[in-house]
């Protein structure tokens, strides 16, 4: 429903959010329709990408090097200022998923997979996505790769950097094009590396390699999170499953459309890397799943003498994000 010039706008008419689904296993092709209202002078747009799966860790024998699986990296996020007259009275949206992390390998079996990419979020005049017909659109991140026995998974790539010339309505306005950051490569045999927040994208990050085992089978352990300042740590236990980055599974639609009262700027970090382990028999532990557009950590690689040890699986990519605010 448009705007009544008679009417108070509410926080609901004003700020509109669609957020992706995220631990999906494929992109519904969701779209829905924006209104814009009728006394909208200006328009401003945000749109993020979804955020790439962690991959899975490596298996091995006893007394050998196991190896973490590598982070997913983040979308890509792209804003736009532009007069409320320039647009049409209504845009569709479709907001990207997270990719889905990587399964582990299993020692004498199936190799482990890597994390499967974040898609792409878009803005455009007409439920399609046509190159002419996009306001705006934003790039997922790449899944990180899948340890394999003592090769490290590699580090999901960053979601490219949006362009004009794919997204041809950014002419209408002021544009500020991000690339997304690349994950952290997994760990073989030594300490997993940390993934920095608020770097290359202030708005999400890539997720921490996982951690594996060494030829002494000792435990590994997987990246961090590291943000400083005042913000939350975000660390696993020794010995433990990747934490999940911040924001990692929010229902922001209902957060931002209530006016709940936030800690932090709205913004995400990846997940943490597993923790490496020494079994018998078993499943390694779980990479951390990412916030909106972040990437989900590595899977933590295994070792030891039984004869189906299972790498762990990388945390899912955060969903993407797109925030259309009308300004009277």
């Amino acid at each position: 429903m448009y705007q009544d010039f008679n009417s108070i706008a509410g926080n609901k008419d004003l700020i509109y959010v669609h957020q992706g689904p995220f631990d999906v296993t494929a992109d519904p092709g969701a779209w829905r329709l924006w209104n814009k209202p009728r006394n909208a002078r200006f328009v401003n747009i945000l749109v993020i990408g979804g955020g790439g799966g962690g991959g899975g860790g490596g298996a091995n024998t006893g007394s050998a090097i196991a190896a973490g699986g590598g982070g997913g990296g983040s979308g890509g996020a792209t804003r736009l200022y532009v007069l409320a007259s320039l647009l049409p009275d209504q845009l569709y949206t479709r907001a990207g998923i997270g990719g889905r992390g990587g399964s582990g390998q299993i020692r004498g079996g199936s190799a482990g997979t890597a994390g499967t990419n974040g898609t792409q979020s878009y803005v455009s005049i007409s439920p399609n996505t046509t190159a002419v017909d996009l306001i705006c659109l934003a790039n997922g991140g790449n899944g990180g790769g899948a340890g394999a026995t003592a090769t490290a998974g590699a580090a999901g790539a960053a979601g490219a950097i949006a362009t004009v010339a794919a997204s041809p309505g950014l002419g209408l306005g002021v544009h500020t094009l991000v690339a997304g950051s690349a994950g952290i490569i997994g760990t073989a045999g030594t300490a997993g590396t940390n993934s920095t927040a608020f770097t290359t994208n202030y708005f999400c990050c890539g997720g921490a390699g996982g951690g594996g085992v060494n030829a002494a089978s000792s435990v590994v352990r997987g990246g961090s999170l590291t943000t400083g300042g005042t913000w939350p740590a975000f660390t696993a236990s020794v010995s433990s499953n990747g934490s999940d980055g911040l924001n990692a599974g929010i229902n922001l639609e209902s957060l931002l459309l209530t006016g709940n009262t936030m800690r932090y700027p709205l913004v995400s970090t990846g997940g943490c890397g597993a923790d490496g382990l020494f079994l018998n028999s078993g499943v390694g532990y779980d990479g951390g799943r990412g916030g909106f557009g972040s990437g989900g950590g590595g899977g933590g690689g295994v070792n030891g003498s039984g004869t189906s040890e299972t790498g762990g699986r990388g945390g899912s990519g955060g969903s993407g994000l797109i925030i259309i605010q009308s300004i009277l």
